[in-house]
């Protein structure tokens, strides 16, 4: 039979509640030593039953619980607020579920082992939508795109891209029939225009390099490369038009930062700057552990005295991140952590690979350690950056004239957008300057000031130098820069997304 009671334990966690054998049995509230939470049903120790877990970064989980893990139906509250609701199999988001994200894009369907996997439907926040299969997260197999302007693509996709055969339908009666490449017409295809003209052949980088067979109604072959010579006539118009917006909005945004380049090298020194490998730690400083108890894995490790300073970055010490190898790689449970000095006498500890857990081999981002280099870059605002359409648009409107409807750059003339988005997506590993994204920009709804870049991960490099976020994927560490200044990293915000 079940008593109520108090139990303390001597890692300084505490539970409160019906107990049965000195265990938790029946409804109870366990304090973890991280400040974590669990409200709910508990069997012979086990969280089991219906629920609420409240993670130390914000998170909070509600539902159903089995043995221990999140199993069944239940709601994850992201503290950037967004927000999944559907089925969970141990621990990961399996079955049918939906997740919105904080920019007001929304994915509905089918998941598996936490990634969208099958049949779904994604709406994005400037209006566009797309219906079909997912593999990993990405776009991959059959599948409609509907875009906000009007157009529509039909056919396969892979790795998130336009990929393999296909039908694009443009809003106005032209349409395309053929191969297609990472989002562009590559291959062999043919453009049906609204008037007639009919241009078949080869395409290159979404450009028409083959001969023209012009085939219109009234035989007029010299249509097609017509039709092709003003296709490159407004290309250069686009061009023309935009360079000097963009070379303003670029002196007015740019800010300078740390370009990083990693590179797979032996006998690296352990106060090195790095990504993975053996962390330093000044002797009788405790390895950093996750929340089970288990050592967090060294992600990236920066000795600033290394490197070219940067405005309001230290001068020296040394900076560290320290992620849990799992399929959401620690994003509910990292560390940040400085140090000042760089101590003599380090510690000689170093958990094996089996101390991690059962998937810390294949659970992070990449294998192995890599050095790094760095050399100063100035970079301008980035297109995913949540500022960037109000500063863009600013600079936009003053320079055309254009009308104060406009709230995102896909609200222009296609060519327009598609000529900024291919200026402004700067990739890449980096310290300060402004972040990349797979998705959207996740701070448009994060309570505190996290305005500056601490440090980016990018998905990089193959063979033994890969690294790899989930498909195709960035990380990003954000700081507020009054803290940065202080040197005080204990309210980092981590976050990462693929495609």
């Amino acid at each position: 039979m079940n008593e109520t009671k108090t139990l303390n334990y001597e890692n300084g966690e505490r539970y409160e509640g019906e107990v049965k054998d000195n265990v938790p049995n029946g409804k109870g509230i366990y304090h973890f030593y991280d400040g974590a939470r669990y409200e709910g049903e508990y069997k012979k120790g086990l969280k089991d039953g219906q629920g609420k877990y409240y993670f130390s970064n914000g998170n909070r989980y509600e539902g159903d619980f089995k043995k221990d893990r999140r199993e069944g139906n239940g709601t994850y509250f992201y503290a950037n607020g967004e927000r999944y609701e559907g089925e969970f199999r141990e621990d990961y988001r399996e079955g049918y579920g939906i997740f919105y994200s904080a920019n007001g894009e929304r994915y509905e369907g089918e998941w598996e082992e936490g990634e969208k996997n099958g049949q779904g439907v994604y709406y994005y926040a400037n209006g566009s939508r797309y219906e079909g299969r997912f593999l990993d997260n990405q776009k991959h197999g059959d599948g409609i795109y509907y875009f906000s302007n009007g157009n529509r693509y039909e056919g396969e996709f892979a790795c998130g891209f336009r990929w393999g055969l296909g039908t694009y339908y443009y809003i106005n009666g032209d349409r395309y029939e053929g191969e297609f490449k990472k989002g562009l017409r590559e291959g062999k295809g043919v453009l049906y225009s609204a008037n007639g003209d009919v241009c078949k052949g080869t395409w290159e980088n979404d450009n028409y390099v083959g001969k023209t067979i012009a085939q219109p109604v009234d035989n007029n072959s010299s249509k097609g490369n017509d039709a092709a010579k003003e296709e490159d006539s407004d290309k250069e118009k686009v061009i023309k038009k935009l360079q000097p917006i963009i070379e303003e909005f670029e002196r007015k945004t740019a800010m300078p930062s740390l370009k990083l380049t990693h590179q797979f090298k032996k006998d690296i020194k352990l106060t090195d700057s790095k990504f993975g490998g053996a962390p330093y730690l000044p002797k009788g400083f405790a390895y950093p552990k996750d929340k089970g108890g288990n050592p967090l894995k060294l992600l990236a490790q920066i000795n600033f005295s290394e490197f070219t300073q940067i405005p309001n970055f230290p001068k020296e010490g040394l900076l560290q991140f320290f992620i849990k190898p799992d399929i959401e790689y620690g994003s509910d449970d990292f560390r940040v952590i400085f140090h000042k000095n760089i101590n003599a006498e380090a510690s000689d500890y170093f958990p094996k690979l089996n101390e991690f857990g059962p998937k810390a081999a294949y659970d992070f981002p990449f294998e192995g350690e890599f050095a790094l280099s760095a050399s100063i870059e100035n970079c301008p605002m980035t297109l995913l950056d949540y500022r960037f359409d109000r500063e863009f648009l600013e600079i936009y409107k003053k320079h055309t004239g254009a009308n104060d409807k406009l709230n995102s750059i896909y609200d222009l003339y296609e060519p327009e957008s598609d000529y900024i988005a291919d200026k402004l997506i700067i990739a890449g590993h980096r310290i300060g300057g402004y972040p990349d994204f797979a998705q959207a920009d996740p701070r448009r709804e994060a309570t505190n000031n996290y305005d500056t870049l601490l440090l980016q991960i990018d998905s990089t490099g193959d063979g033994k130098e890969e690294i790899m976020w989930g498909d195709v994927g960035v990380a990003n560490f954000f700081i507020s820069l009054e803290k940065l200044i202080a040197l005080d990293f204990s309210d980092v915000f981590y976050t990462w997304d693929c495609s």
